[in-house]
């Protein structure tokens, strides 16, 4: 897929998302983007069985000559249903072309400096920005900002499979690639909507939640390695963001296409670990079907988070070269930046989609008073503050 063009006028403070639309890396102009809201967590978890989700189509755009597009969205015009109490926006996001159209979802986030995603766990407010979208619908080449080629340079580990190594992104399902169909569903959206400014209501080819569920399916989190004079706990806490992947069918075989966050208002915690585990969680999963069939989008979608460091299966133990020893007596808490994306971090029956949290005051991985000489390392070029990984070694 081709770079990005440049960027050559600054964004709007409504820019809610930018993004290019390719086919086969030749730019497409005039490609149509329609962005659609769903319900926040808790309107979600009050529908019955066989209930219409109140989906909404919040913005529309076109591409320019580049293929470029930018969505704005004013944040203070979305009904209320369609927000939760910390500003995230749940949306997917439809680009087609005259032949073909390609979906993703993703969780916005308002900021007071801005539109985000909760994939992007900033290190401090004041930096978010709007997240950018690549889309090929002639080869169904797929890329996010919130975890670029560049970021995966400087650390590989940002991108994971469940034993902690390092996975390239065409191995992760539907993190590097989307599903392309024929056009179809976009042209419903837009014969509804036009291209008129608002909020439009989805009166056709709505979602419908089903009383079907996936409950306890594991959520990998994190890896923590600890030794005998560097023990590490782990700790996830209240407000904890999980960005968990989203399974859809068009009628043609199940794949990842994106993911939407869920936030919970439990703590737990595990401590004296010596050794090297793998923390996973446990969450739910619903299906949602569409009153116009499987051609408009059948999902699994993330439900809830059930239980917060639920498990732990023993790993290999990783090892960095970017590495500090302290003597005894020395802490470390890691409490900022991005956590690594697990590749297959959800197994859902049908496929296996990612899973991420990030840290923040109260979800972290801490190593308390050292009881000898021991190491940690990281595995970011860019320092052990920005790394998705801090372990313990031996000295």
């Amino acid at each position: 897929m081709a770079a990005a063009p440049p960027v050559t006028a600054p964004l709007l403070a409504d820019t809610a998302l930018t993004g290019t639309v390719w086919s086969k890396g030749v730019s497409v102009d005039g490609a149509d983007v329609v962005v659609i809201a769903w319900p926040n967590q808790s309107v979600l978890a009050s529908l019955g069985d066989d209930q219409k989700v109140e989906s909404q189509v919040v913005a529309t755009a076109q591409t320019d000559a580049s293929g470029g597009f930018t969505v704005q969205l004013d944040s203070s015009s979305l009904p209320k249903d369609l927000v939760s109490e910390t500003g995230q926006v749940d949306v997917d996001v439809i680009v087609a072309d005259k032949e073909h159209e390609a979906e993703r979802s993703l969780s916005l986030l308002a900021t007071p400096s801005g539109w985000t995603s909760t994939e992007v766990v900033a290190t401090d407010v004041d930096s978010a920005s709007p997240i950018d979208l690549q889309f090929d619908l002639g080869t169904g080449a797929f890329q996010s900002s919130a975890v670029s080629e560049v970021d995966l340079r400087a650390d590989p580990d940002l991108l994971s499979d469940e034993e902690g190594l390092a996975l390239g992104p065409g191995k992760a399902s539907g993190f590097s690639t989307t599903s392309v169909v024929d056009r179809r569903k976009i042209d419903t959206l837009l014969s509804d909507r036009g291209r008129e400014s608002g909020i439009t209501p989805m009166e056709e080819c709505y979602s419908i939640a089903t009383s079907k569920y996936q409950s306890q399916r594991p959520e990998s989190f994190v890896i923590a390695q600890g030794v005998a004079n560097a023990k590490v706990k782990v700790t996830q806490g209240r407000g904890t963001s999980h960005s968990l992947g989203v399974a859809v069918t068009f009628g043609n075989g199940w794949k990842g296409s994106g993911s939407t966050s869920r936030s919970t208002n439990s703590r737990a915690a595990q401590g004296g670990i010596a050794t090297a585990r793998r923390y996973y969680n446990r969450v739910k999963y619903r299906y949602y079907t569409n009153s116009c069939g499987p051609g408009y989008g059948y999902y699994w979608r993330p439900y809830s988070v059930q239980e917060l460091v639920a498990g732990y299966v023993l790993v290999s133990r990783l090892h960095y070269s970017r590495c500090n020893t302290y003597d005894s007596g020395y802490s470390y808490t890691k409490d900022t930046g991005r956590n690594t994306t697990y590749g297959t971090g959800v197994d859902l029956a049908q496929v296996n989609v990612s899973a991420q949290s990030g840290y923040n005051s109260d979800t972290s991985l801490s190593f308390g008073d050292f009881t000898g000489r021991a190491k940690l390392c990281w595995s970011s070029s860019a320092g052990r503050e920005q790394s998705a990984r801090v372990v313990a070694a031996v000295a």
